[in-house]
């Protein structure tokens, strides 16, 4: 389980990482999952996810599901910020 709060949701402002902004990210996100999943999984994530209130746990495949839609089709400062909220700071060399 991890918590992930969308709703108040820390990007950085740009590639040098000095400044963040707090968004509400939860439609966006939302809409990556709806979008971009197949099946009833993918539907129920997409409306746990816009109808979050502040941080809520995610399960182990919750969490796998939005990592993959996220890195794959979010952009930079959402990437960071999800891997920032789930402590994932291995950054690539």
């Amino acid at each position: 389980m991890a918590k992930i709060n969308f709703q108040q949701f820390e990007m950085w402002d740009g590639i040098a990482h000095r400044q963040k902004t707090t968004v509400d990210a939860r439609e966006g996100i939302a809409d990556l999952i709806y979008r971009n999943t197949i099946g009833m999984r993918g539907h129920s994530l997409a409306h746990k996810v816009y109808e979050s209130e502040g941080a809520i746990d995610y399960t182990e495949e919750e969490v796998r599901t939005l990592c993959g839609i996220v890195e794959r089709l979010g952009t930079g400062p959402a990437i960071d910020g999800l891997h920032e909220q789930l402590n994932l700071n291995n950054k690539e060399d």
